[in-house]
């Protein structure tokens, strides 16, 4: 990775959409969301970027962002579900699996997870699961005190892929879901309706399920809290902010901005 400052300057120039994770990448150590960090998500907006929130979070949360965030879309569920708005205003929800396998999935993954509960009793399902549709997730470090060691999160990890799911872990959950996709596919066709694909875009993260999108978005940022498990991110982004958390989103933002910005007074 290289220092988010030695982004050459007039590729951001050339950013036409932000698609940024949640946990840990917009939210602080403490997983609250800063004023600050909500208004540069604000100013990349206002100065003209689709923006586009990719998280592990449940599809209740992304209704919620998709309706009143500044924003063009979430995606929920380590990219289960994508929710927009439609030209009227309308929500539209955009899933990978047709419903009759989302229901088959969704009592399969239960009761894998309800198993590993019982095999690692520290863990807990996450207090989200009821307001998810795609996934299933496992808290490792949200309500968990002291949090799971590495050794637990890997050994839940491999419980899934064992009962023939994917799953990776998050910066709070392990989350595991049937067949293999990540947040990156339906950024992508949020970010095709409006013209644009994974060129025109830069995704920021912190986490290894954000791995699949480092590697999707030639244009990649690992916040700085990213190097405590760099070892777990394959591959790691291109670049990393100095500040950690939603700092470093916001490092982001300016950078980007300012980029955008003396390009248009070039002009």
């Amino acid at each position: 990775m290289r220092p988010w400052s030695e982004a050459p300057a007039d590729a951001l120039a050339r950013v036409r959409a932000l698609v940024t994770d949640l946990d840990g990448t917009l939210t602080d150590a403490d997983g609250k969301l800063a004023p600050g960090t909500y208004e540069a998500l604000a100013a990349a907006r206002g100065a003209g970027l689709r923006v586009i929130v990719a998280t592990g979070r449940p599809a209740g949360w992304c209704d919620q962002i998709a309706r009143t965030w500044p924003v063009d879309g979430a995606v929920a569920e380590g990219g289960g579900v994508a929710f927009s708005l439609d030209a009227k205003g309308r929500l539209r929800r955009d899933y990978l699996r047709p419903a009759r396998q989302r229901a088959i999935d969704q009592r399969a993954l239960e009761r894998v997870a309800r198993a590993v509960v019982k095999r690692f009793p520290r863990a807990r399902v996450a207090a989200d699961q009821r307001y998810r549709e795609t996934d299933f997730a496992v808290d490792h470090s949200e309500d968990v005190r002291p949090p799971l060691s590495a050794a637990e999160r890997d050994a839940i990890v491999t419980a899934f892929a064992k009962a023939g799911f994917h799953a990776t872990a998050s910066s709070v959950h392990v989350n595991a879901h049937a067949g293999r996709y990540g947040k990156h596919q339906l950024s992508l066709r949020l970010l095709k309706a409006h013209g644009l694909d994974a060129d025109d875009a830069l995704y920021v993260g912190d986490a290894p399920n954000d791995a699949p999108a480092f590697a999707a978005f030639p244009l990649s940022v690992g916040v700085a809290n990213v190097a405590a498990r760099l070892d777990e991110v394959r591959p790691p982004p291109a670049f990393v902010t100095r500040a950690a958390f939603g700092e470093g989103f916001v490092e982001v933002a300016r950078r980007l901005l300012a980029a955008r910005a003396t390009l248009e007074i070039a002009r």
